[in-house]
């Protein structure tokens, strides 16, 4: 996960779209399959999960987080996964995060009720880029956080 930790915020925060292309090619090049399968379909946007909804982080990052604080946080920043990744208060020791196609798997076979659970403890054994990244993902919006000059040069 850290390794598309990494991708995702590059590509959401370079504008060269020289530079986008070199870090996709060098993941891909990289990293295993299946990993860059499901990075492909994920930031295609051909991935979403069930039962892992915006509403459902929210709920989570509520019942840890004053409501005013992240209503405040989130009129200020203006994105709901770099709210999240910068006031999720719980940060433990931070290990590595599952892999990718084993993060998908989680997401797919937890059930409903156990989701927050888990979501919660993803969230406080990573960093920042990798909560980020997590929401992003979860939510199915990593495609529109890397979209920013997208644009091919003439």
């Amino acid at each position: 996960m850290k390794a598309f930790a990494q991708l995702l915020e590059l590509l959401a925060l370079t504008l060269s779209w020289t530079r986008k292309l070199a870090a996709l090619t060098q993941y891909f090049r990289e990293v295993p399959d299946p990993d860059r399968g499901f990075a492909l379909a994920v930031l295609t946007g051909a991935l979403s999960f069930r039962n892992v909804k915006p509403a459902l982080l929210k709920e989570t990052v509520l019942a840890e987080v004053d409501e005013t604080l992240f209503a405040m946080s989130y009129d200020y920043v203006g994105d709901s996964g770099e709210t999240i990744a910068l006031i999720w208060p719980h940060h433990g020791a931070q290990g590595d995060l599952p892999s990718l196609t084993d993060l998908i798997e989680l997401f797919n076979t937890t059930s409903k009720s156990e989701l927050p659970k888990l979501i919660a403890s993803l969230l406080t054994q990573a960093g920042i880029n990798e909560r980020w990244a997590l929401v992003k993902l979860a939510t199915a919006r990593c495609a529109l956080a890397c979209r920013r000059g997208w644009r091919r040069p003439r």
